[in-house]
């Protein structure tokens, strides 16, 4: 098994506010598993609020060394898809407890 232990976050900015569309908010990554939190922004009652959303990804290199990306986990990846959606849960949590300006 690999060493879970590796972690970096690729953004740190708490901010619920999606600045780009179709980009991720953040992407958590726990060795070559990556969650990426989405959020879209929508009006309830007349008020903004953001949504979210966790998408989950694995990166590896092809025969040829080319960086590919798979949506599929294995038995031995899955300690570290464990570990990045608590990271992706634990953002979340620390966003909605961030007041709002």
């Amino acid at each position: 098994m690999k060493n879970t232990n590796s972690r970096k976050e690729t953004k740190t900015d708490a901010s619920p506010v999606v600045e780009k569309p179709n980009s991720p908010v953040t992407t958590i990554w726990v060795d070559d598993v990556g969650a990426s939190v989405w959020g879209r922004d929508v009006l309830v009652k007349g008020k903004p609020v953001t949504y979210f959303s966790v998408s989950l990804e694995r990166s590896y290199r092809d025969r040829d060394g080319v960086r590919k990306y798979s949506r599929s986990f294995d038995a031995d990846t899955l300690p570290r898809v464990i570990e990045a959606c608590q990271q992706a849960h634990d953002w979340l949590f620390k966003v909605s407890k961030t007041p709002e300006a």
